[in-house]
C-alpha cells in the first residue's frame, strides 16, 4: 500500500509540475533546481534524532507533494497526535486526531505553511535536538516512537503558522 501511495504522489507531483508550467499565475513554488540531491552527510541530522538525511528528504518532498496537491489525509497522516498548532502563543490549538486535522485543515495548513514547505531547499534545513525546522520553524519534524515496540517514524511534530 506504501508503494502504491508514493507512486500515486510522484504522479501527481508530475502532474502539478506540468499544470504550473503551464499556469504561470499559480501560487504554488515547486523549484526544486537546488533540491534535487542531498548535498549534506547522511548523518547530517542525527542531533534531532533523524538518523538518514534520504529517509528525511523522502518525508520532505511527499510532504511537498500532498500539501501542493490539496492530499488532506496523506498530510494528515505525517502528523504526530496529539498536536498543538502555535505551541507558544495565545491563539494554540490542540488536534488530537487525523479526524480533528481533517477538520481545521485549511486554518492548520494555511498559506504560510504552504509556502514554507514549498519554497524550502533540502540542503538548508536546519535542525536542533528538538527536531528539524522547515521554513524557519514553521513545521518541525522529528523521528518518534507511537508505541514501545515500533520503530522510530518521520512525522510532523509541531506547527507554528502565525
Amino acid at each position: 500500500m506504501k508503494i502504491i501511495n508514493k507512486v500515486v504522489n510522484i504522479f501527481v507531483a508530475l502532474y502539478l509540475l506540468l499544470s504550473l508550467s503551464v499556469n504561470a499565475h499559480s501560487d504554488v513554488n515547486l523549484d526544486t533546481s537546488d533540491n534535487t540531491s542531498i548535498q549534506v552527510p547522511e548523518k547530517h541530522f542525527y542531533n534531532s534524532g533523524i538518523d538518514s538525511a534520504s529517509e528525511l528528504k523522502q518525508f520532505v518532498d511527499e510532504l511537498k507533494a500532498d500539501i501542493a496537491a490539496n492530499c488532506r489525509q496523506q498530510v494528515a497522516e505525517k502528523v504526530r497526535y496529539p498536536i498543538l498548532i502555535n505551541p507558544n502563543n495565545n491563539n494554540q490549538l490542540e488536534i488530537l486526531t487525523i479526524k480533528d486535522f481533517l477538520l481545521y485543515y485549511d486554518k492548520i495548513i494555511n498559506q504560510k505553511v504552504k509556502d514554507a514547505v514549498a519554497n524550502q531547499n533540502f540542503n538548508d534545513i536546519k535542525g536542533n535536538s528538538y527536531g528539524v525546522m522547515l521554513g524557519r520553524g514553521v513545521v518541525w519534524i522529528g523521528s518518534i516512537k507511537l508505541h514501545e515496540k515500533d520503530d522510530f517514524k518521520i512525522k510532523i511534530i509541531g506547527i507554528n503558522n502565525q
